[in-house]
Order: C-alpha cells, then sequence, then structure tokens
C-alpha cells in the first residue's frame, strides 16, 4: 500500500452489467430479466465501490498518500448529422447510457436524467445517504476505450432486449471507409480525441483522467498464419520438470528478448491515438496516464486466446514470449518521452470530424 498510490475498485462494470446480466455473453451468463437484472447489478456493484472508497480512504489514504477511482469502459457517439439537434440528441443520450450509467453517480452522486426517466422504478434508487457517499467516489477517471460510431434517432425499432431497447437510438452507424480491428471494432483515433475532451468538460475529475485500457486485436499475416497451426492457442501445461528445464535454458530466453515480432497495425494505432490523446490535452483535457491493452497476449473473455492485444507475443504451444515492434515502439516512446507524429499518408481513413 506504502508504495502503489492508484487504487482501482471496479473495472467495466458496464461489460459485467450488460454482457453477464442482458445479453449472457460473459459469466454468469443470465439472459432471464433483462429489463431489471442489469440495473441491479450495476447498482450493487456502484454501492460496492461507495463502500470500498469510503473504507480507503477513512483507513488508508492518509497514511498512504494514495488515490482511488472507477473505471469505465466507453467508446465515442458522434451525431449522425452534426448540425440536426435530433442527432446531437441521439449521441448525448447514447453517451450517457454507456459512460454516464456509472460515471455519473460517481462523480455526481446519481444516474442520468434520461436512464431514470425512460426506465422508471426497473432502475434502482440510491438513499439520500447513498447518493452522498457515491458523489466524487472516484479521485480520478478512469477510461477504457478502443473504438467509434456514429449515433442517430432511430428509424425502426430497437434491436434487442432489456437495455439495448432501453437506449432508444442507432448507435451503431459506422463509415465504410474507416478501418477495422481483428475484433470488427472501427478505427477512429479523432473519436478518441473527442471522448477524452467530452470526459474533462463532463465531469472535471480532480486527479485528471487516465486512460487505464487502450489498444487493439490486430496482427499481421504471418500472425495468424501461426495461429492456424494444430494446437497453436493450446496453452501448454506447466509442469515441474519442464520448468527446471526452461530455468536452465534462461539464457535463451534472454536471447529471447532481443527478437521482434512485427505487428505494424498496432504501431500505427498506438501511434494514432497517442496523437488523439496529444490533440485532447492541447485542447485543455487534463489527461494524467496512458496504458496500452495488454502488455502480453491474453485469455480474451468468451474469445479465448484468439484475440490477440499484447504488445509482447505469446506463443501459446511453447509459452515463449517475443516482444512485439509495437512494444519497441511504446519503449522509444517512454525513453524519448515523446515521439513524430505520423506523415498525411499513414494516417487512417474515414469520416473525419
Amino acid at each position: 500500500g506504502g508504495r502503489v498510490k492508484h487504487w482501482i475498485t471496479l473495472n467495466e462494470p458496464w461489460c459485467s452489467a450488460v454482457l453477464g446480466y442482458n445479453t449472457g455473453d460473459h459469466a454468469p451468463g443470465r439472459t432471464e430479466a433483462p429489463d431489471t437484472e442489469p440495473y441491479v447489478a450495476g447498482h450493487n456493484m456502484l454501492l460496492a465501490h461507495a463502500e470500498a472508497v469510503s473504507i480507503y480512504r477513512a483507513e488508508f489514504a492518509g497514511a498512504q498518500g494514495g488515490q482511488i477511482g472507477i473505471v469505465v469502459n466507453a467508446d465515442w457517439r458522434e451525431p449522425r448529422k452534426k448540425d440536426c439537434e435530433h442527432h446531437i440528441a441521439a449521441a448525448r443520450r447514447a453517451m450517457e447510457f454507456s459512460l454516464g450509467w456509472f460515471a455519473h453517480p460517481a462523480f455526481f452522486g446519481d444516474y442520468p436524467s434520461c436512464m431514470r426517466e425512460e426506465c422508471g422504478e426497473r432502475l434502482p434508487e440510491f438513499t439520500p445517504e447513498e447518493k452522498a457517499s457515491l458523489r466524487g467516489s472516484s479521485d480520478f477517471f478512469g477510461i477504457n476505450s478502443y473504438s467509434a460510431n456514429f449515433a442517430a434517432p432511430l428509424t425502426r425499432a430497437a434491436g434487442g432486449e432489456g437495455y439495448w431497447k432501453d437506449i432508444g437510438v442507432a448507435w451503431w452507424h459506422s463509415d465504410p471507409w474507416w478501418e477495422k480491428t481483428d475484433m470488427g471494432w472501427n478505427v477512429v483515433p479523432w473519436g478518441f480525441r473527442e471522448l477524452l475532451l467530452y470526459i474533462h468538460r463532463t465531469y472535471r475529475p480532480p486527479g485528471g483522467i487516465v486512460v487505464t485500457e487502450n489498444g487493439c486485436a490486430w496482427e499481421s499475416d504471418e500472425s495468424v498464419e501461426l495461429d492456424e497451426r494444430h494446437g497453436a492457442l493450446r496453452p501448454r501445461k506447466a509442469t515441474r520438470t519442464r520448468c527446471r528445464a526452461e530455468w536452465k535454458l534462461r539464457k535463451k530466453l534472454e536471447a529471447d528478448l532481443q527478437e521482434t515480432f512485427d505487428d505494424p497495425k498496432r504501431v500505427k494505432f498506438l501511434r494514432a491515438h497517442l496523437c488523439a490523446v496529444h490533440a485532447a490535452r492541447a485542447g485543455g483535457a487534463d489527461i494524467r496516464g496512458y496504458f496500452a491493452w495488454s502488455f502480453m497476449d491474453n485469455f480474451e473473455w468468451a474469445y479465448g486466446y484468439t484475440k490477440r492485444f499484447g504488445i509482447v507475443r505469446v506463443d501459446y504451444a511453447t509459452q515463449r514470449r517475443t516482444v512485439k515492434s509495437s512494444g519497441r515502439f511504446l519503449s522509444e516512446v517512454i525513453a524519448a518521452r515523446g515521439f513524430e507524429a505520423p506523415e498525411a499518408d499513414e494516417q487512417f481513413e474515414g469520416a473525419v470530424f
């Protein structure tokens, strides 16, 4: 505690609530009551967050000098028609139903009014004491973000159940020229800039904004071919004998650190999004930290080992690690405390806003 100065109570409660209790994509996989259970789950997570913050501030913060907060996930929603008030309202509603669901209580003490109006009694109420405990319960604004979309008023009935109907706007409009990652997510660095500016202007977090996750699953053709080998995505079981043998080969492992696995798309993605951070800071956003997701390729939720976000490649069959070009790039950025912005012909295509 004395050495760790920044604490996170919950990471991506939106995912736990919606994907766990509405769509059932994540644990505990519930779909039985999508009109109520996501909101009950989200409500209880917020109360747990407030309680953890209260204990930390009362018993540890003073002596340790640390900060504590919640991390929310959201992608920017831009009005499909920037000069139309209905599209502007749709984008604002989309942001409040995603980012605001958990950020509003943590900074203002209650849910966004549009959620209260739409959900009525299905959205649990906070007591006055709970509102007071929640208000200002995040010292910094932790944000995980990867993409952006356009939002517009609905032209037909909303698809999905529960939360997806309650949003009440079309918020997945894309641009055909935007590139997409292996997750199918749009690559829109300027949307990341707008998100950071929106957070700053809306919430004014006292400890600034910390980008706790930003990155992409976007592998080279070589990586895809390697993953198509039989057993390539099945991690090798660790044994005591194998661990001893690998320890004896530590000099070989040190040599591996000198190799580089090329991932040019991720380098381009990270460079563009760091430029977006710089642009947001130039626009007044108080951004104090940036973390790339992720350090190593990992078990990615329901996708298992099939989606690689790491800046270090993991050969799951052998457990060999190889630093990727993106890892080298970030190392150079940190050492130089800066980087060269991409030339015009190196930037991403598609609709710019």
